[in-house]
């Protein structure tokens, strides 16, 4: 009788480890490679488009957060954002993806080590973004190239998901633009030694 239990243990452990990887495995698809990535966010965006309409993406930076993956593409003269969690399987799944006209696509992610505020785009001279999240202001520098993706580990869950005022600056730390700030607003620390 002890040994049946024991095997019948054994048959559950067995099964419910099957059928975890099993799912696992349907749930994050994508290999970690560029090819896979980048056809499955063609996949992703073309959800819906007759065979005419399909369009086709050229993945321009990656940058690895924690579990998350921000992929950078470009589709024309348009730029997008996906985001990719990774399972523990190694591989991706696209939590989000999206493309247009804007010079700055941003939001925050949450990661399984925390939020941060990940602001992306082709750099276009931006030296270092301010962000204002909740009223609080986040100074994300920008790196060289001619693409971007940069982040700021935030120290608690925002209740925004994006920022609803920001202003960038170039490279030498001048003002380039206000988005949602008029300009007789006066900005404290504006200047990069600030």
């Amino acid at each position: 009788m002890n040994m049946r239990m024991v095997i019948y243990s054994l048959i559950v452990i067995i099964a419910l480890g099957g059928g975890y990887l099993y799912r696992t495995s349907v749930t994050y698809p994508i290999s970690n490679n560029n090819e896979a990535i980048d056809v499955a966010i063609e996949r992703f965006i073309n959800k819906g488009s007759t065979s005419e309409d399909k369009k086709t993406i050229d993945i321009q930076l990656s940058r690895d957060i924690d579990n998350k993956q921000i992929v950078l593409f470009t589709l024309d003269d348009q730029t997008g954002v996906a985001e990719l969690s990774r399972g523990k399987n190694g591989k991706y799944k696209i939590e989000n993806a999206g493309y247009g006209t804007n010079w700055i696509h941003h939001q925050v992610i949450q990661t399984n080590n925390g939020f941060y505020y990940q602001v992306a785009g082709k750099r276009d001279g931006i030296g270092r973004i301010r962000a204002y999240l909740d009223e609080e202001a986040i100074d994300i520098p920008v790196e060289e190239g001619e693409y971007y993706i940069s982040y700021f580990n935030l120290l608690e869950e925002p209740e925004a998901t994006m920022a609803n005022r920001m202003v960038v600056y170039d490279v030498d730390g001048n003002e380039l633009v206000r988005i949602g700030i008029s300009k007789d607003e006066v900005i404290i620390g504006s200047s990069l030694d600030e």
